[in-house]
């Protein structure tokens, strides 16, 4: 277990990790990202009404397997994967950076 893994496993928050048919719990920290535009609520108005465009930034365990398109679920929250990197350090796997963002409920008629 890398030192990074053992941080989450100690410190991260619970979720659970949909990479295509696979659920797999899961440590993880998600912080928002932050930018210029700190002041105002990221936002974008549709014809359905405003929605919520924030980026967030997660680090997970080396192991977790994601990409585009998959779920995180935290705390009761929905997070879609914009895109996930793993890292190395010294030639090993370390721990996995992705961009989330709030994802948009989807409902069938």
């Amino acid at each position: 277990m890398t030192a990074f893994a053992k941080i989450l496993l100690k410190y991260g928050d619970t979720g659970v990790l949909y990479h295509g048919a696979e659920a797999k719990g899961i440590r993880v920290f998600i912080q928002p990202m932050m930018t210029r535009r700190t002041e105002k609520v990221w936002s974008r108005v549709t014809r359905l009404g405003e929605r919520d465009t924030s980026r967030y930034l997660a680090f997970l365990p080396p192991e977790a397997e994601a990409c585009a398109g998959d779920t995180l679920s935290v705390d009761g929250r929905d997070y879609e994967f914009i895109k996930a990197e793993r890292f190395k350090v010294n030639g090993s796997a370390s721990h996995v950076e992705a961009v989330l963002q709030i994802k948009e409920a989807v409902h069938v008629d």
